[in-house]
Order: C-alpha cells, then sequence, then structure tokens
C-alpha cells in the first residue's frame, strides 16, 4: 500500500577496480557538496570512478573513451583479490560523502538519484562484510565464480558480441584483451581457493558445471576458436581491412589461444575437480559461514522485504495454492481435464502443434514465431505509455557455448552509442523446452512491455545522471516485467489466443513456485532433486529446463524472489493509486511515474507515486 512500502536497491553494474589506469578520484571522503550543481558533479565523478574499475561495462553500455574518462578498449577488469579489495576501500570513502549530503535540500529528481545510489553503496559496503564471494552494486553472489558469471566466461561472451572492429587498429584492443583472458582466469582460480579457505565452496554439482564449461570454452576439438572465428568474421566485413593484414591477426589471436588461454583453462578446471572431490552436493548457503545470517541478508536484498524466509515461503505456498485452481478453471475450459496441473501443462507441451523441431530448422522457425509478434506489440505500445520508445530490440539464441548453464532467456540493453538495438536472448539447447503456448509471455517479459520497454525508455527519455543509467534494481526490475505479463493479459493479447494464456497462468505459477524453492533451497535445506522435483510437478516444464533453474537459485540466492515481490509491490502502488483517484487514474501516466525515474528502491517509486496522486487531485479540483 502507498506509505507502507520500503524496498532496498540493487545495481546491476560490475564493479572491480581496474589495474594500471588510475585510482578513484582521493576527494571522494572530504566534505559533502554544498550546491545542487556540486552533488551532480559529484554523482558524474562517482560515475567514471565506477567505468575506471569495469571497462568492461564501459564496452557494455557501448561508451566513447570520452564519456567513459580513458581509453579502456584493450583492458579487462582486475578480478584479483587485491583489486576487489582495494575497490572495496573505495567505496566506503564514497559511501562516507553521500552519507553526508542532505537530500532534502535538493531538487526532487536529484534527491531520489542521490537517496538511489546511496542505498546501493550501503548494500555493496555491507555485503563486502561478509568476505567471500561475488559483490558489486547491485550484484551479490556467495562463491567467487560460478556457472554463471566470473571472467572465464564473460569476456568471452564480451569478445564474441561486444568487441567491435571498425578500423585496423581496434584489433590491437581485441589482442590485448583476448591475451589478458588468461590472467584473469588465473586470478579467479586463486580466489576460488581463497574462499574454499574461508569455508565457502560451491557444491559438487555446480563445479561439475563450471568444469563442463570451462572445457567448452577450450574449444579444443574445433580447428579455430569461437572468439577467434568472431574476430576473422569482423574483419572480413570490413572493406578497410587487407587480406595480409587479417591472415596475420587472425594468427596472431589462434596463437594467443593456443600458448595462453587454453593453459590456463586447463588449470581452472584441473582446479576444479580437486575441489569436486572434496565439495558437498547440499544446495543451500545454509552450510557457509553465519550462512542463515547471509541468506536472510540476500533475501532482503532481493526481494526488497524484511519479511523471513519462512514468511516468504508460506505466501509462496499460498500463491502456488491460488494459481493452481485459476489454472486449474482455465485448463478445462480448453479441454484438458485428467491429471495434476502440472501434467496437464506437460500434456499441453507435448502436443505436435506446440512442438519446434529439434534442429536448425526448428530454431529458426521458433524465432520467427516470436519476431512475428514484436511488430504487433510496438503497435500497441501508445496504451501502456504516453511516449514509446524508438530504440528497436533483436532476437537471438543464446551461443551453444552457453546452453548448458545459460537461463531459458535474457535480456540485454542496448549500447548507449546507438550502434545495436537491444538483444533478448533464447535458449534453444532443446526446443521442447519451449512449447509454442510458453513463447507469447516470453517474449512479453523479456522484450515489450517489459525489459526492453524499460531499457529503452531509461537510456531515450529519464535523463538520468550517469550513474543512474548504470543502475539496474532486479526487485524493479524484475518486477516490472512480471507486471508486463500481467499488462498484456489484461489489455487482450491473448484474446485471440487462448493456449498463450495458459502460458501467461504457467509462468506466474512458476514465479510464486520461485518463492518456494529459493526459500526451501537456503532455508528449509531441500536437497537439490527434491527442488527439481517440486518445480516439475508444480509447473509442469521439463526437468532439464528445472534442473538449470535450481543450480542457478543454488548460486544466486534470493534473486528468484524479486520477480514475485516487485511485481506485487507495483500492483499494489497501482490498486491504490485508482482506488484514490478514480476516474482520474490514468493508466499510462501512471506507467510514466513508474518508468520515467528510472530503476530505484521501491520506497522511493512509493513517494513518486503519491506525489502524482497528489497532484492529480489537486488539479481535478482547480
Amino acid at each position: 500500500m502507498l506509505g507502507n512500502i520500503t524496498y532496498q536497491i540493487a545495481l546491476l553494474l560490475g564493479g572491480f577496480i581496474l589495474a594500471g589506469c588510475g585510482a578513484a578520484p582521493r576527494d571522494l571522503g572530504h566534505a559533502p557538496p554544498e550546491t545542487a550543481a556540486e552533488v551532480s558533479g559529484f554523482l558524474d565523478k562517482i560515475a567514471r570512478t565506477e567505468l575506471s574499475y569495469s571497462p568492461e561495462t564501459s564496452t557494455q553500455l557501448g561508451l566513447s573513451a570520452e564519456a567513459a574518462g580513458y581509453e579502456y578498449f584493450a583492458r579487462l577488469d582486475d578480478r584479483s583479490e587485491a583489486g576487489i579489495t582495494r575497490i572495496g576501500l573505495e567505496r566506503i570513502d564514497i559511501l562516507n560523502t553521500l552519507d553526508r549530503i542532505d537530500a532534502d535540500t535538493l531538487p526532487k529528481a536529484l534527491a531520489t538519484s542521490v537517496r538511489a545510489v546511496r542505498a546501493a553503496y550501503a548494500d555493496t559496503v555491507n555485503f563486502r562484510a561478509f568476505g567471500h564471494g561475488q559483490v558489486a552494486l547491485g550484484f551479490v553472489r556467495p562463491y567467487a565464480v560460478d556457472q554463471l558469471s566470473g571472467g572465464y566466461v564473460d569476456v568471452p561472451d564480451l569478445l564474441l558480441n561486444r568487441q567491435s572492429i571498425r578500423v585496423p587498429d581496434d584489433t590491437g584492443a581485441y589482442l590485448a584483451r583476448l591475451a589478458a583472458l588468461a590472467g584473469t582466469i588465473d586470478d579467479e582460480r586463486r580466489r576460488l581457493l581463497a574462499d574454499e579457505d574461508r569455508g565457502v565452496r560451491p557444491p559438487g554439482f555446480i563445479l561439475e558445471r563450471m568444469r563442463t564449461l570451462a572445457i567448452s570454452l577450450m574449444a579444443e576439438e574445433t580447428p579455430i576458436h569461437p572468439v577467434v572465428v568472431a574476430l576473422e568474421n569482423q574483419l572480413i566485413a570490413r572493406s578497410n581491412i587487407n587480406e595480409a593484414f587479417r591472415q596475420r591477426v587472425v594468427s596472431q589471436a589462434q596463437d594467443i589461444v593456443s600458448d595462453m588461454i587454453i593453459p590456463s583453462y586447463q588449470k581452472f578446471v584441473d582446479t576444479l575437480v580437486a575441489m569436486e572431490a572434496r565439495a558437498s552436493d547440499a544446495p543451500g548457503v545454509w552450510q557457509l559461514p553465519s550462512g542463515d545470517v547471509y541468506y536472510d541478508a540476500v533475501l532482503a536484498f532481493y526481494s526488497g522485504r524484511t519479511a523471513t524466509a519462512q514468511i516468504v515461503h508460506d505466501e509462496g505456498l499460498a500463491q502456488v495454492a491460488n494459481l493452481t485452481e485459476r489454472l486449474d478453471r482455465a485448463l478445462i475450459a480448453n479441454g484438458y481435464t485428467e491429471g495434476t496441473i502440472g501434467e496437464r501443462l506437460a500434456l499441453l507441451g507435448q502436443e505436435p502443434e506446440q512442438i519446434f523441431s529439434n534442429d536448425d530448422e526448428g530454431r529458426r522457425a521458433l524465432i520467427d514465431s516470436l519476431r512475428l509478434r514484436i511488430g504487433t506489440m510496438e503497435d500497441r505500445m501508445g496504451e501502456i505509455i504516453e511516449t514509446a520508445p524508438s530504440t528497436g530490440v533483436s532476437i537471438a539464441s543464446v551461443p551453444d557455448y552457453l546452453t548448458p548453464t545459460a537461463p531459458g532467456g535474457y535480456y540485454i540493453s542496448a549500447p548507449a552509442d546507438g550502434t545495436a538495438p537491444g538483444l533478448f536472448f533464447i535458449n534453444l539447447r532443446d526446443t521442447l523446452e519451449w512449447p509454442a503456448f510458453t513463447l507469447p509471455t516470453l517474449l512479453y517479459h523479456e522484450t515489450l512491455p517489459g525489459h526492453h520497454l524499460e531499457s529503452a525508455l531509461i537510456s531515450e527519455q529519464a535523463n538520468l545522471p550517469l550513474i543512474r543509467q548504470m543502475i539496474w534494481m532486479p526487485v524493479f526490475g524484475e518486477g516490472w516485467a512480471v507486471y508486463a505479463e500481467d499488462l498484456a493479459y489484461e489489455l487482450g493479447f491473448y484474446d485471440e489466443d487462448p493456449l498463450g494464456e495458459l502460458g501467461y497462468l504457467q509462468s506466474l505459477l512458476f514465479r510464486a513456485a520461485r518463492l518456494v524453492v529459493d526459500t526451501g533451497l537456503h532455508h528449509e535445506r531441500w536437497s537439490r532433486q527434491r527442488a527439481i522435483d517440486y518445480l516439475v510437478n508444480i509447473t509442469g516444464q521439463p526437468e532439464t529446463a528445472m534442473t538449470t533453474e535450481v543450480d542457478r537459485y543454488t548460486v544466486w540466492p534470493g534473486q528468484a524472489t524479486a520477480y514475485m515481490s516487485g511485481r506485487q509491490a507495483i500492483r499494489a502502488l497501482r490498486e491504490d493509486a485508482q482506488l484514490i483517484l478514480g476516474d482520474n487514474f490514468s493508466l499510462k501516466a501512471f506507467h510514466g511515474v513508474i518508468l520515467g525515474n528510472g530503476p530505484r528502491p521501491v520506497e522511493l517509486v512509493e513517494r513518486d507515486v503519491e506525489a502524482w496522486v497528489v497532484e492529480r487531485l489537486a488539479a481535478n479540483r482547480r
């Protein structure tokens, strides 16, 4: 309800100190800025400091050297223990200054930015005190590296998908980053061992997943490594790069892979094998030092709630029961009357008309079916927001080397320089995991009116300070994306697609079941198999997909609760505003308030909605 929701911030920005590119400004811990102009300048300085920590983030954002503040193109993030410790100390200085700024004296938009950024730094400093895992602004995980994140997988992905070559000189940066990957892998291997000495070791099945992924990234069975192929393809596409130069650069890249990168991967794999022999297969973080305290902290961080794990678990069970009844009625209406909800959904997914062949032709047909819907969705954005963004969105399959561990779908924002659209990646390791009735809701979540709408509006219209443009909070962003699934239903996107409506309800059921499973793993001490079986039986989704999901929750505790928690918060704000405003309520204006000031703690969203309601009431009385 308005006035009663308090949410913490989460900032999705990789953050590691950048060795050799200059330390953060030394005045960050001094006296607080006194004027709005000084505060704005300080926020810009924080952004430059964060970008200096992470040249990879600068590439992901598509920033120019001028915007980033330095020539970052040939550098990688420093993932060493010393570098991470150093950045933690720098962020304490930044937080100290933010704490001394009186936001109440600032203009409204600037005050919101100060409060949002301050919350992000406070969370990061607090989590660093646990002394293990990954801690960045808005990104917290218990293990130094896992199957979802780490330079050993992130850097190849960066080189394959974001490292652009426009002129011959750009090849030097590509080769430099490629060579630096070997040191990155070594740093992460050492951090895994250091955390193990602290009593923090990933479960054996996670180490096995990491080992399988690392072996695939060695790509020893392919004549040319994928990152070298990507380099060669870019060189071929540039008419200003001649054949002799191309061959020389490709040869250098292949030598780097053979002489430096594959040996580093091999040492990484050997370490993982040794750790597997010492590892437990219990998935929950309760087994870590201060594990219960850690889980309470990450649960609050990602869900934005102070509710106990038991309360969240029980709420999830109640939501599952409610949605199961709703699905039962919808399945009966569509002729599926026998068996449990999970069994009937699984049966629907096995119908011939729901299946895309599990080959290249079937994968193309699946992606084509998604692309056909994009245009229709773009035409209807005027029903959701006053001014729709112009940034486009593309759909692609997850690269083969990532399919064993990647989630079913994910979105990557368009770069700031406008050189590429937003990207929605769908994992097509097995097309049987994606029966046709599930695809519309997935698309609405990841693109329009979900993640892409939110991201593109921030980029094009929000006029936020750079540090705010670098902020993305799971409870805000994932909450909006699940709320966007509701919008698609409410606005009749499924009126001619009753089976697609079943996909929408199944998606909501899955979000509710996540509350149960996440707390089950990390609070109730469920086994991995119990969690997998629960998701399969409740949602009717394939065991392969649900195994990947459970393994994701294992290394990312709490994050899965952000989806339903954020959705419920937005819905509560809307219901209260509608109740108060009545006929004076505007859905498009409400969405403008939610999205117009960018990702922020829901307590700040609540403040904005309250102010909007008051303004509309006052305007109506005039």
